[in-house]
């Protein structure tokens, strides 16, 4: 089985695969094409994983909201309660998305 897209409607690419009846079985729907594209390249064995690529970048964005928030205060991490239970709960999200992409 490989998987492909179809532009199933104006601004939609929806990805699945053809089962040997030749009837179309949907996977996913994408607003953009690009999107589609790499997740049949995930699925077909190729490419990293899309919802991985985000969730790293999520978390870019979640340690800059981190070092925003205790950065003015000029004091380290670990003296704000706050602060480290944010990292902490980061560095273990970090971990379950380095076990699901091995």
């Amino acid at each position: 089985m490989k998987y492909n897209y179809i532009n199933s409607e104006p601004g939609l690419w929806t990805v699945g695969f053809y089962n040997p009846d030749g009837k179309w079985k949907p996977e996913s729907d994408h607003n953009i094409r690009e999107e589609a594209a790499k997740r049949i390249a995930w699925l077909n064995g190729s490419g990293e994983n899309p919802m991985n690529v985000k969730m790293h970048e999520a978390l870019k964005g979640l340690w800059k909201i981190r070092d925003l928030l205790c950065y003015p205060l000029d004091v380290p991490f670990e003296h704000i309660e706050e602060a480290k239970a944010v990292s902490e709960a980061l560095s273990a999200i970090e971990y379950i998305l380095i076990d699901l992409e091995s």
